[in-house]
């Protein structure tokens, strides 16, 4: 299991990242490929608060165009890996 937690630890913060950076750009594809990929990941390792979020996400994104509610699911986004994170990491 601390093979799968690594490894959603590493490539996790890159993701969002990535979604942050192609929100400001309004690239929805971009945020659609990556919100996908981390929601695969967080529902892969139980971290089910940012599955929903990035599942969220990935279905505005799809649809082609922002109504606005991006910016703030990436707020909650951001703070729900965070504390996935720290519970994760008790299990390292």
């Amino acid at each position: 299991m601390p093979f799968f937690i690594d490894t959603y630890l590493d490539n996790s913060p890159k993701l969002l990242a990535e979604i942050v950076k192609a929100v400001s750009a309004g690239d929805l594809e971009a945020i659609f490929n990556n919100a996908h990929q981390l929601k695969g990941g967080s529902g892969s390792i139980g971290a089910m608060q940012v599955f929903q979020l990035a599942k969220k996400i990935e279905e505005i994104s799809q649809k082609g165009t922002d109504d606005g509610s991006l910016a703030a699911l990436i707020i909650e986004l951001e703070t729900a890996y965070v504390a996935a994170e720290a519970e994760l990491k008790k299990h390292l």
